[in-house]
């Protein structure tokens, strides 16, 4: 397989990755709407077929726009989908090359700076697996950056493949795939001068053209107004070097400069199939048509696709709503299915892929100039949803200009243009209807006429008076096929051939003086190498050098020895030296004057060109910096709209139908019981309102003795939570919510900021002589539908809190214990000191009587043990306790005729009801510290409130 089959190969794959786009003679259904590929574009892409053909190497770099303007302009991440065109088609290209050639990709992104995401690599099976899963796991959510800087794309790309490009040591055919959907946007107010440092004379993008990189830009935005034109046309600008209104680089293109192409696609998802076939204009091919099948063209769904004298090949772009079967025939009948894989058939090489429904068909003929054929493609798509084939005809014509007595100055000199087909047999121009050659030598055309061999000849002059040390010679030759009259695609060359002095003048061996990339660096070494007359000594001399560079560059000077002696047929090597006085970004050009002196004393001068690229260093340490305050600044905005969330909406809800119920209850190990040994749980009489005039969401609230409170994460994506702790400080608290319903210490407890999701639970931490807990149960709740259906849920969350009750019990159990043996341990009179081993509570557990033990062991009844209300208790003790009485006050409020108090600081009183008292459903008064009930239960006859060690 020759280096011309592998580059048109190269190119059909590069196509995929939006590199132009082709406009069709006939009308193309369900196609986006696109600019015109420019004259310039089109030249630009054959410049790199021709370093494609030449190089056995090709590096793309692929950079794609991180800004925060895609989630408008690509919300689909259809970018994602072009990428992996890209990396399909270069790893196709990679399997069948046989080692051939070596296609390397990297793919970063750019905001504000440039960023690698995957490295230099082979686009083998493991680089592109890393590149395709980079792309589809990364790019969709790289659209938050806050900038557009053309710099960091550009600069970022060409300072990569410069690096590589060094590594490898060998000729390389570079491009820059470069997508973007805005406008120029940096830091400030710095758009002019980025721009002029973009495209000065010798800024940046012509210093990646005169290293030898391609840019193709591809304008990723959909919408079309004002502003959106006058930024692509400067995106096509920095490109081609035009646009409309503006400019960029030397103008026009200076020679050995590497011209690029501009892309305007108004619908990126559509990008795949308007990229598809576009290789053929880089093989010297052209469209020919688009055709809807079944329809007119392609009766029944089958497309006959004729082959004339002298094409190579064709591009079948397969585009289908629906999914079916297609079939390629070839001329000799053989079958081949539309599915991915390769093969050859009756001379041609068939390389087929497809991806979500669109396939790209490539035939490729070799051994020889090509015979007439018709190859047949078969859909059976329905009428009713059509499929689209784009057809694109690739001629497989390369040029070679030689001299072939070479180019001698002050003499008229022979150039040779012939048209060869891949495997290097002459084009017989007779099978075309027409074929047309055309040379240009540094900028001037030059007379053709054809020769008896069928070689295309020209002659041309260079004067001694205006010595030059090289020729830059361009070609291009085109032409129509017979008998179907198809215009076919230019077929494009340009190479520079060095110049040679008379015999008695010594010869340059280098035709110009190139030096390496100044990476970094304001200084750099290069070498001219030149080779005796043979008659005898001669001699080189410095005569001055005009060279120009990038404006932050400074001042540059190019240095060598004044003169070289150069003995008769030896060759020597004559150093030269470039400094700058800054780095910059961008490219150095210009002439060195070299004055030569033949063996007879003769001298003449001869202009050499000189080029050299610069770019600066990457600041790492700024662009890191950079980069983590861009991602701190990101991140911020999701973490304070959660902190927000979490502070506005975790509150606590209560208002004018709120109820509450404080019932006394026992915990045991048999469960939960009132203690008034009903066994009913709750009635209505239980229920009171709990005094809100209106609704109020609190982020703090205390009701029913309970302090409600809630704890915002440090993570604002958790979920804050609410608790809740007794007001009376000898209380312990527990709750229904099962994630954890009781505490080691007791002291705090789950709640839910809907109060009503939780039934909560207070309890005297010293278990009576039966070992049980006296305490109480607080329901919450609204009654919006009614008081029946309030009792009915919370009895149904009581019935399903059993196990619930059991984990609560055995906490209980074993905090009495560690007090118990706290006190035992001699902690003081009333037990061990707030938050030491034992807890903040007062020991307290039977002794072996039955008889509650507390402080160092003094035995005390159960009845006179230390009250849950003490006077430092944060709740007021009960009033209206006849003296004497050696009962504790209960903390289940006062008497029916005590004086009242509202168990809330939020509101007093319910509207509408009597100071301290609230109607309940039966007319019975509840009261703000707790709750009252005629029924069973113990005699109150002194009026004393009910006590729960009774």
């Amino acid at each position: 397989m020759t280096h011309m089959q592998l580059s048109t190969k190269w190119f059909a794959a590069l196509a995929l990755i939006g590199m132009l786009l082709v406009m069709f003679s006939t009308p193309r259904p369900a196609q986006a709407a696109t600019g015109d590929l420019s004259a310039r574009g089109e030249h630009a892409l054959s410049e790199i077929a021709a370093c494609a053909a030449s190089s056995g190497h090709v590096l793309a770099a692929i950079v794609v726009d991180e800004s925060s303007s895609l989630r408008t302009t690509d919300p689909g991440n259809a970018r994602v989908g072009a990428i992996e065109s890209v990396v399909d088609s270069l790893q196709s290209l990679q399997a069948s090359s046989a080692g051939r050639v070596t296609i390397e990709a990297s793919l970063a992104t750019f905001s504000g700076g440039y960023t690698e995401l995957v490295p230099w690599g082979v686009v083998a099976d493991r680089h592109a697996d890393l590149l395709l899963r980079t792309a589809r796991a990364d790019l969709p959510g790289r659209n938050v950056g806050a900038y557009t800087d053309y710099r960091a794309a550009l600069g970022g790309a060409q300072t990569s493949l410069a690096a590589r490009s060094a590594a490898i040591g060998s000729p390389t055919c570079s491009v820059i795939l470069w997508f973007t959907d805005g406008q120029l946007d940096v830091p400030g107010t710095g758009e002019a001068e980025a721009w002029g440092q973009l495209c000065e004379p010798q800024g940046l993008v012509e210093g990646i053209r005169r290293a030898g990189s391609a840019i193709v830009a591809v304008a990723l935005a959909a919408e079309s107004n004002p502003r959106t034109a006058v930024w692509r046309e400067q995106l096509r600008a920095i490109a081609e070097g035009y646009g409309t209104g503006s400019t960029c680089g030397a103008t026009p293109l200076a020679a050995g400069s590497r011209p690029g192409a501009f892309l305007r696609a108004d619908e990126p998802g559509s990008l795949r199939r308007l990229f598809a076939g576009v290789g053929s204009l880089l093989q010297g091919g052209a469209a020919a048509a688009s055709i809807t099948c079944p329809g007119e063209r392609c009766t029944a769904g089958t497309l006959p696709i004729p082959l004339d004298m002298g094409v190579n090949g064709f591009r079948a772009v397969l585009d289908t709503a629906a999914e079916g079967r297609a079939q390629l025939v070839a001329p000799d009948g053989t079958r081949i299915d539309v599915t991915p894989g390769s093969s050859r058939v009756t001379g041609a090489d068939v390389v087929i892929t497809v991806r979500d429904g669109l396939a790209v068909i490539a035939v490729d003929r070799d051994g020889g100039a090509p015979r007439m054929g018709v190859w047949t493609l078969e859909t059976d798509a329905p009428v009713s949803a059509p499929a689209t084939v784009d057809l694109y005809y690739v001629w497989g014509v390369s040029l070679e200009v030689t001299a072939p007595e070479g180019i001698v100055v002050g003499e008229r000199s022979a150039i040779e243009v012939r048209a060869v087909f891949p495997d290097g047999s002459p084009v017989i121009q007779q099978v075309f209807e027409t074929f047309d050659v055309a040379l240009v030598a540094d900028g001037a055309a030059v007379p053709l006429e054809r020769d008896a061999s069928g070689a295309t000849v020209g002659w041309l002059d260079v004067p001694a008076g205006s010595a030059v040390a090289s020729v830059s010679l361009s070609a291009v030759a085109t032409a129509t096929t017979m008998p179907s009259h198809n215009p076919l695609g230019a077929a494009r060359t340009s190479v520079v051939i060095a110049t040679a002095l008379p015999a008695a003048f010594p010869a340059l061996r280098t035709p110009s003086l190139v030096f390496p990339t100044l990476a970094g660096a304001r200084t750099a070494a290069g070498v001219l190498e030149l080779t005796g007359a043979e008659r005898g000594a001669t001699r080189a001399c410095l005569a001055g050098s005009d060279v120009t560079g990038p404006s932050r560059a400074g001042g540059i000077a190019v240095t060598a020895p004044d003169c070289l002696d150069i003995p008769a047929g030896g060759t020597v090597s004559w150093p030269f030296e470039i400094t700058t006085e800054a780095e910059a970004d961008g490219s150095i050009d210009g002439t060195v004057g070299v004055s030569l002196t033949a063996v007879d004393g003769q001298s003449v001068e001869v202009a050499v060109d000189v080029a050299a690229v610069m770019t600066r260093p990457v600041n790492e340490p700024l662009r890191w910096g950079i980069t983590a305050l861009l991602v701190a600044l990101a991140l911020s905005v999701p973490f304070l709209i959660g902190w927000a969330s979490n502070y506005y909406l975790a509150r606590f809800t209560l208002g004018p139908r709120t109820r509450v119920a404080v019932v006394p209850v026992v915990l045991s190990a048999r469960g939960l019981r009132r203690a008034d040994g009903s066994a009913t749980m709750l009635f209505p009489d239980d229920f009171r309102y709990a005094g809100f005039g209106q609704v109020s969401r609190s982020r703090e609230v205390e009701v029913a003795g309970l302090r409600f409170g809630r704890t915002l994460p440090i993570v604002p994506f958790r979920e804050p939570s609410a608790w809740f702790t007794s007001l009376d400080d000898d209380e312990i608290v527990a709750s229904t919510d099962r994630r954890r319903p009781f505490t080691g210490d007791g002291r705090r407890a789950h709640a839910g900021f809907g109060l009503a999701s939780s039934l909560y639970l207070t309890l005297d931490p010293r278990p009576d002589e039966q070992g049980d807990f006296r305490g109480r149960l607080v329901c919450l709740g609204d009654d919006d539908d009614g008081l029946a259906e309030l009792i009915r849920a919370q009895e149904s969350h009581l019935a399903s809190s059993a196990d619930v009750w059991s984990t609560v019990y055995e906490g209980a159990v074993a905090l009495a214990a560690r007090l118990a043996a706290a006190a035992g341990a001699g902690d003081g009179p009333d037990g061990p000191p707030s938050g030491g081993a034992g807890g903040p509570y007062d020991g307290g557990a039977p002794d072996r009587e039955g008889r509650a033990v507390t402080g160092a062991g003094r035995p005390v009844s159960p009845a006179s043990s230390r009250p849950l209300a003490s006077a430092g208790s944060s709740r007021p003790m009960t009033s209206g306790v006849p003296a004497g009485d050696a009962r504790p006050p209960s903390v289940f409020g006062r008497g029916l005729d005590a004086p009242q108090t509202a168990f809330s600081g939020e509101s007093a009183s319910h509207p509408g009801a009597p100071a301290g008292r609230h109607p309940g459903p039966s007319g019975t008064g509840h009261v703000a510290g707790g709750a009252a009930r005629h029924g069973p239960g113990p005699d109150r006859s002194d009026h004393r409130p009910p006590s729960i060690f009774d």
